[in-house]
C-alpha cells in the first residue's frame, strides 16, 4: 500500500501522536504503536534530525469516560483540549457498548476538527466504530473486524463496510480489522513522517512484521458465522459481548434500534428463542465454561455472567441441568 502523503524528511517541529483512549481498550492497541513511535529518536537515521525529539505521544480521553484496559490496566490520560495534532488513533476495545459510545460520541466535533485541520485518523479494529459514530466514515468505506461486521453494518447504514480488506484509507483517514494490520498502520505512519528507512529500521529492530492469524489475538474471540438474519447476528454478538450487563427487552430493542415485537419475532424466526431466553441460555453456558476452566467462586462467575447474586445464579442453574454450579463443578471434574 503506497503512502498518498508527501513524506517529510527534515522535521521543524516533533509529530504529535495522540491516542484518544475508550472505555474496555484493548490496551495492546495502545502499548505496541506508542512504543514503537516513542523509539524513533533512538532508531534515528539520516532522515530524522537527531538533536531532535521526533515524535510526542500524548494519552487523552473523552470528558466524562474511565478509561481501562479490559484486563483493568490503565494509563495516565488527560482530557481532550485545544492541542492539533498530526495523527490521532482510537485503539480498539474488546467489548461494544453503547453507552461508551454515546460519551464518546461527545468527541465528535473535536476528532473532525482535528481532521479539519489536517491530522491523520486512525482506527484500530473495533476503534472504527468510534470514527463511525462521530461520522467520520459516512458515506465512506471502512473494515473491521470480521466478528463485528454485522453489528457495524446495522449501527452505521451509511458506512460501506469492505471487511475483506485489512486496511483501507480514504481521505487521512485509516481503518484497520485485525492486528496485523494495526502494526501495518503504524509502520505506514513512521514511513510517511521519517521515510522508507527509518520504517525498515523499526520493522526490524521490532519484528513487526507479525505473520500470525489475524484474527488469533484480536478482541471479541470466536463467534458463530453462520450467515442468516444480519440483526439477530448483531444482536447475538451484543449478548455475547455483554454478558454481564443488565438488559431487558426494551433496552435490548432499542439497542438494535427496532421494536421490542420486532426483535422478538426475528428472534423467534431465527433461534427459536426470545431475546430473553437466549440470553438467559447464553449466561448459564458461558457460567459452565467459567466452572470448568477457573477456580472463581460462585459469587464471581454470578457476576460475570450477568446475575444480581450468586443465589439467583444457582437457582437458574438448577432449575436448567438439575445440578447446582457447585455440584456440576464438582461432577465434570471426577469424569
Amino acid at each position: 500500500m503506497r503512502d498518498k502523503f508527501p513524506i517529510s524528511r527534515t522535521l521543524e517541529r516533533p509529530i504529535k501522536v495522540a491516542y484518544l483512549i475508550p472505555e474496555q481498550v484493548w490496551m495492546a492497541s495502545v502499548v505496541v504503536g506508542a512504543e514503537v513511535f516513542s523509539a524513533v529518536d533512538s532508531l534515528h537515521v539520516s532522515e530524522v534530525k537527531a538533536e531532535l525529539s521526533s515524535v510526542s505521544v500524548s494519552f487523552l480521553k473523552v470528558k466524562g469516560s474511565f478509561p481501562q484496559g479490559f484486563t483493568g490496566l490503565s494509563i495516565p490520560v488527560e482530557e481532550i483540549g485545544d492541542d492539533n495534532y498530526d495523527v490521532v488513533i482510537i485503539p480498539a476495545v474488546w467489548r461494544i457498548s453503547s453507552a461508551h459510545l454515546e460519551i464518546f460520541a461527545s468527541a465528535g466535533h473535536w476528532i473532525n476538527e482535528q481532521h479539519r485541520r489536517g491530522a491523520i485518523i486512525v482506527g484500530l479494529v473495533t476503534g472504527v466504530f468510534y470514527l463511525a459514530e462521530c461520522g467520520l466514515l459516512d458515506h465512506k468505506t471502512a473494515t473491521t473486524h470480521w466478528a463485528f461486521v454485522d453489528e457495524f453494518q446495522h449501527k452505521y447504514p451509511k458506512v460501506r463496510v469492505n471487511s475483506k480488506l485489512d486496511i483501507i484509507e480514504s481521505d487521512r483517514i485509516y481503518c484497520t480489522s485485525n492486528y496485523r494490520a494495526s502494526v501495518d498502520v503504524i509502520l505506514i505512519l513512521i514511513r510517511h513522517f521519517f521515510g522508507e528507512r527509518q520504517a525498515q529500521k523499526c520493522d526490524r529492530y521490532f519484528a513487526l512484521n507479525v505473520n500470525s492469524d489475524a484474527n488469533a489475538s484480536t478482541p471479541g474471540g470466536a463467534l458463530n458465522t453462520k450467515q442468516g438474519d444480519s440483526m439477530v447476528e448483531a444482536f447475538k454478538h451484543h449478548i455475547s459481548m455483554n454478558l454481564n450487563t443488565s438488559h431487558t427487552l426494551e433496552s435490548l430493542s432499542d439497542h438494535l434500534n427496532v421494536s421490542a415485537k420486532t426483535l422478538t419475532r426475528r428472534c423467534m424466526q431465527a433461534l427459536g428463542q426470545t431475546p430473553i431466553q437466549y440470553l438467559q441460555t447464553s449466561r448459564l453456558q458461558h457460567s459452565k465454561h467459567l466452572l470448568l476452566n477457573t477456580q472463581y467462586s460462585m459469587e464471581i462467575i454470578a457476576g460475570q455472567c450477568g446475575y444480581s447474586s450468586s443465589t439467583v445464579y444457582g437457582r437458574a442453574f438448577k432449575q436448567a441441568f438439575m445440578k447446582t454450579p457447585s455440584e456440576y463443578r464438582k461432577y465434570v471434574k471426577a469424569l
